[in-house]
């Protein structure tokens, strides 16, 4: 009876952290929403998702809109250091054949000792999250994030082209003069 009831609590212990972290997993979902730029992204990432799930660092990759072949725009480097934004837009050769790689099979990929989940939404490519050093048994949780991350990046995506062709004339494509008067307030 002893064995059957140590056996019993260690099975709802291990529950109990599952149903925590996929808690933890729709929180963090929550704070996407509250987010409109891809640098709040990547600190939610850093914030919430690093404590909860093990990983030495991870990359999220933004693509340029309508671009084939994928240019990238943007890079977060999330990790123990904090978050760091790529300026540059040359990419590390690793980099490029992750992008070549997820572009080209369009769902998750497993290399050595780095996962690949592409953002792809409505035939979309749109980014790609790239993880180093995660835990085998976390692998389901991290398909859940990217598939969060995707809608995320679409959301940030359209919220700056909203900005943007709210900001700047269509045809002259120069500020409008609504925009010129709040910089010079």
């Amino acid at each position: 009876l002893k064995g059957k009831h140590a056996t019993r609590v260690e099975s709802l212990l291990h529950l109990e952290k599952q149903v925590a972290s996929l808690i933890n997993l729709f929180e963090i979902a929550r704070d996407f929403n509250e987010c409109l730029d891809f640098q709040e992204t990547a600190q939610i990432l850093y914030k919430k998702v690093l404590p909860e799930l093990s990983f030495e660092q991870a990359e999220l990759i933004i693509l340029a809109r309508e671009k084939v072949p994928p240019l990238i725009s943007k890079i977060y480097l999330i990790s123990r250091k904090g978050v760091e934004e790529k300026t540059s837009v040359s990419i590390s050769p690793a980099e490029q054949d992750w992008l070549d790689k997820a572009f080209s099979e369009k769902n998750f990929t497993a290399l050595e000792g780095i996962w690949l989940f592409p953002l792809i939404l409505e035939g979309e490519f749109n980014g790609l999250f790239c993880v180093q050093g995660a835990e085998k048994q976390d692998l389901a949780k991290f398909e859940v994030l990217a598939s969060q991350l995707t809608l995320q990046v679409r959301k940030v995506s359209l919220y700056e082209t909203v900005r943007e062709l709210s900001i700047v004339d269509g045809l002259t494509r120069v500020f409008v003069r609504r925009h010129f008067l709040e910089r010079f307030e």
